[in-house]
């Protein structure tokens, strides 16, 4: 009786009919678990060179575990790349990658044709400007080169590891590293210089938003050329730094990063938190890295003297410019009077025509003093645009046409908001000629 009720259990199990929908959401199910599983590997040290390197950091990336720096990088080159943002969509959607074929009669008219041509056109600006930046599918552009060797340095990895000597290219997402007791110089295509310590691992790539170095592993000095576009980026695993033209130490371990400023303004990104560092500043990405003066940072560096030399000149003037007499103290305003009684925004500062004087001054005075400064200062004249003396000279004359009160000022006429308007007293002639002047600068 026993084996009866089994074999009709048996067949009724054979026989029972199972919706269609229910099995294709339970393979669904398992395809998830399958993909996920599959993808989900460690991926936060690999190289990002193309679109399928990004497209393994799908997982990661909408589980919220990749690091804060490899978010960004990903956040930018979806922002640029179509097919890389379908996968992400994809991904989010839990679809796979399916082709449709949808047959559409096109429209036979004007407009449908001059949407065609400036789709075209469109198409072919962007491939110029990707070809431009080396970011075609197939490209293995030139990121930069090596200026100098002191030591080895290689490419390649395992078996395919080999010693490259100055002068060698190196090509976009191509990593090379300096052996123990090494140091090399590499030359960014943009002029920008990168000094490599010991034990450094690094390789360069280009986006949209700018020129990438990864930082693996060790510690570099970067001289920053200035960014006609974009920025200069230097990422690690844990964080993200850029600028526009400066330069700065980064340093990269097991522990996490410390960032140096010598000179000028860096942005350091660590853990979402982004800070601005000046000359003399430090960060690190971590607690558990300690902070060391700016000389031992620097010291492996062969240009180390140069660098506290220009860290030297930089406090000094600091102090000096901190020590100019600002204006004096106004206990009432001349210009008050002139304003409308409707006015909504009134704003009054000093003429500070005499403090930019005597900064020009001390900055003249110290160049004089220390070559190095002036060498720093002969490089950062190099490029097109206006100089910074000749705008402060600019500053300066104007200035001094005028009083030493300067108002800004806003009003409501009903329900409209007047241009602004800036009010000084004129103390001295010439002032008509001299703008002219500068409009005609301006202007050619």
């Amino acid at each position: 009786m026993k084996n009866e009720k089994f074999e009709q259990l048996l067949s009724e199990v054979r026989n029972e009919q199972v919706d269609d929908k229910i099995v294709a959401q339970a393979g669904e199910r398992v395809w998830k678990s399958i993909a996920g599983a599959a993808q989900m590997r460690d991926v936060s040290t690999h190289t990002l060179c193309s679109c399928e390197d990004f497209q393994e950091l799908i997982p990661a990336y909408l589980a919220k575990v990749l690091a804060p720096a490899r978010a960004t990088l990903f956040d930018d080159h979806v922002h640029a790349c179509v097919a890389c943002r379908h996968a992400l969509n994809r991904a989010r959607s839990g679809e796979r990658q399916t082709e449709l074929r949808i047959v559409a009669k096109r429209p036979d008219s004007t407009a449908w044709r001059w949407a065609m041509s400036a789709a075209a056109v469109a198409a072919v600006a962007v491939a110029i400007i990707a070809f431009d930046n080396g970011q075609l599918p197939g490209q293995h552009t030139v990121r930069a080169s090596v200026q100098a060797v002191d030591g080895s340095l290689y490419t390649g990895s395992g078996a395919g590891m080999r010693l490259i000597p100055a002068g060698y290219e190196i090509r976009n997402g191509d990593e090379v590293r300096t052996a123990k007791g090494s140091r090399a110089v590499v030359r960014l295509r943009d002029g920008s210089l990168v000094e490599m310590g010991e034990r450094s691992d690094l390789s360069v790539t280009r986006a949209w938003r700018g020129t990438t170095i990864h930082l693996d592993a060790g510690q570099v000095i970067v001289q920053a050329a200035k960014q006609r576009s974009g920025r200069l980026y230097v990422a690690t695993d844990d964080g993200l730094v850029s600028v526009k033209g400066t330069i700065f130490s980064v340093n990269h371990g097991t522990k996490g990063s410390r960032v140096a400023v010598i000179e000028g303004v860096v942005r350091v990104d660590y853990g979402g938190r982004t800070t601005d560092l000046h000359a003399g500043d430090e960060a690190t990405s971590s607690a558990t890295v300690a902070k060391v003066s700016i000389q031992d940072e620097i010291a492996w560096s062969k240009n180390s003297a140069k660098y506290l030399a220009l860290l030297g000149d930089f406090a000094v003037l600091q102090k000096q410019f901190a020590a100019i007499p600002g204006p004096g103290l106004r206990y009432s305003s001349e210009l008050l009077p002139y304003v409308p009684d409707h006015t909504v925004v009134y704003a009054a500062i000093p003429n500070l025509a005499n403090t930019l004087g005597e900064a020009s001054r001390l900055f003249r005075d110290r160049l004089e003093q220390s070559p190095e400064l002036r060498k720093w200062w002969k490089q950062q004249q190099k490029g097109s645009g206006p100089k910074l003396e000749d705008v402060l000279i600019g500053l300066k004359t104007f200035s001094s046409y005028l009083g030493d009160e300067i108002v800004i000022a806003v009003w409501k006429d009903g329900t409209e908001y007047a241009s602004p308007v800036v009010l000084a007293k004129v103390k001295q002639g010439g002032l008509e000629s001299f703008l002219e002047k500068e409009s005609r600068k301006l202007s050619s």
